[in-house]
């Protein structure tokens, strides 16, 4: 997996074990491409809390509002709708985003540390505006220091997806950080 300073996950399989017959080889590819889509979904919210400013730039167009113990921060990214709620120690409760395809909203939760916040997890539901696909997340995320830098190194994800439930752990090891 190769994880790009814009958030991009780039995910590559091998297998010690070829595949015997094409129905064999159809159920590694469904494996794959589901362990593809969880990981990339990770990344992307990941990346918005860890790679990139959660907020929208300050000379940018957007609507603050003070709430008395909370700050609500409204603006436009591309053609998403985001409402971002803070406390006044400046820490997200929540991004609710709301696009022609879907609406969704992540509620994060982030540790201060002292240089900066760190995701430790995060709650989510994502609703298309048609058809199937409604999720619902609760994700765990186990952080360790490579390089100055804290990364995943354990991930717990339950999810329910259209009803149906999933449990997933997952384990990144042999982190390598590069700059370009």
């Amino acid at each position: 997996m190769l994880l790009d300073k814009d958030g991009k996950v780039t995910v590559t399989h091998h297998t010690d074990t070829e595949p015997t017959n094409e129905q064999q080889r159809q159920g590694f590819d469904q494996i794959y491409s589901g362990m593809d889509q969880t990981i990339n979904g990770f990344f992307t919210t990941w990346s918005e809390f860890m790679l990139k400013p959660p907020l929208p730039a300050a000379d940018s167009e957007y609507q603050l509002e003070d709430l008395g113990a909370q700050y609500r921060i409204s603006y436009k990214d591309g053609p998403s709708d985001v409402i971002t709620t803070m406390g006044k120690d400046m820490i997200i409760t929540e991004v609710k985003e709301s696009s022609k395809d879907y609406i969704s909203s992540v509620r994060p939760q982030l540790t201060r540390t002292a240089k900066g916040f760190v995701l430790s997890g995060y709650t989510a539901d994502y609703t298309p505006t048609s058809g199937t696909g409604v999720v619902k997340l609760d994700l765990k995320i186990q952080n360790q220091p490579v390089n100055g830098l804290q990364l995943p190194a354990n991930l717990v994800l339950d999810s329910v997806l259209d009803g149906e439930p999933t449990h997933m752990e997952l384990a990144f090891s042999e982190h390598q950080v590069t700059s370009h």
